[in-house]
């Protein structure tokens, strides 16, 4: 794990070197500072990148710089997990899938993006043409959603909507949904229609 894998770099000169020039170690994305967030990203190379925000992590620098690493490093992003809860009001999903919504996110497995205070409404977030050839698990709290929106990607195995709102006209439409899902084995929802 990337923890013993710090401890291990204290060891020595040798093992710190060792440890530091292997991409795999900097794939999820320390965040105690702008400098070492930046750093992470060139010594990771072209490594998959795993951006966190959750409990037992520390907090990014600022959102700016974590919508920067986002922004630029998009095409190699493999997961996103961020607990709106930990990190002020401002910190919405909107930005999030703002970029996500024009880049080519093809790595992208995981998305996980929990609200707890306030509801998000992504409806109106202008998706250019978009799929998520790898996206595997759809985490969504507190988020207003489209039925069109291509996170309801042919590839998902989990989806996960709690306090969602997606405009389904009826529970017809959000079947035909799920119907073209043909890998999902994990459907939980708690939303109302309409």
């Amino acid at each position: 794990t990337q923890v013993d894998n710090a401890r291990a770099a204290r060891v020595c000169r040798l093992w710190n070197e060792s440890i530091c020039s292997d991409p795999r170690f900097w794939e999820s994305i320390p965040s105690r500072s702008a400098s070492v967030v930046q750093r992470s990203v060139q010594l990771s190379l072209s490594a998959p990148l795993c951006l966190f925000r959750i409990e037992h992590h520390k907090e990014w620098p600022s959102q700016e710089c974590f919508l920067s690493v986002l922004d630029s490093e998009v095409s190699r992003i493999r997961e996103i997990w961020l607990d709106i809860q930990l990190i002020p009001d401002k910190w919405g999903p909107v930005p999030i899938f703002q970029i996500l919504a024009v880049r080519m996110a093809n790595l992208l497995r995981r998305l996980r993006l929990i609200s707890h205070r306030t509801e998000h409404d992504l409806r109106s977030i202008g998706w250019t043409t978009q799929t998520f050839p790898a996206l595997k698990l759809v985490e969504l709290r507190h988020v207003c959603l489209s039925p069109s929106c291509p996170l309801f990607s042919p590839t998902l195995s989990e989806l996960i909507l709690s306090d969602c709102h997606v405009a389904w006209s009826s529970a017809n439409e959000m079947i035909y949904m799920i119907a073209r899902l043909p890998l999902l084995c994990l459907f939980v929802g708690s939303f109302p229609f309409g």
